[in-house]
């Protein structure tokens, strides 16, 4: 067991294996005041989609730095109403990359019961979505 650094991300993550990945279920849990999948949803609500996949951050589709990341957190928490957060990781994500984010999310929105953070799997993500034919615009 290692301590190690995220770059990027800033401050100690704690100690485990260096090479526990997401998908391997050695992460440790969503950290408290996070929500059930589902709780993102609802009439009128807006959510911020942060995918950690393939060693890169995507936020609602587009690529971004870890520094465009803590500058949009920084934006999304003066927003009223506050949108959602739902961060999808990739089975292959570093444990530690994810904790960081976890972190990251949770010092910048106060996740809880009235600002919805939400995590996912990409597999659970994709599967909670509507099927192709519903998502057409029309």
């Amino acid at each position: 067991m290692v301590a190690i650094m995220c770059a990027g991300l800033g401050g100690p993550i704690g100690a485990w294996p260096i090479t526990a990945k997401y998908g391997e279920k050695q992460c440790r849990p969503t950290p408290k005041g996070w929500q059930k999948h589902g709780s993102e949803f609802g009439e009128l609500m807006t959510v911020n989609l942060l995918e950690a996949r393939d060693g890169r951050l995507f936020w609602n589709k587009a690529a971004l730095s870890t520094q465009t990341l803590r500058r949009y957190l920084t934006e999304v928490r003066r927003l009223n109403p506050m949108p959602n957060m739902v961060l999808v990781v990739s089975p292959h994500a570093l444990c530690s990359e994810v904790n960081s984010l976890r972190r990251l999310i949770s010092s910048n929105l106060q996740c809880g019961a009235g600002n919805a953070c939400v995590e996912y799997s990409s597999l659970a993500w994709k599967s909670a979505q509507p099927p192709p034919w519903h998502r057409r615009v029309r």
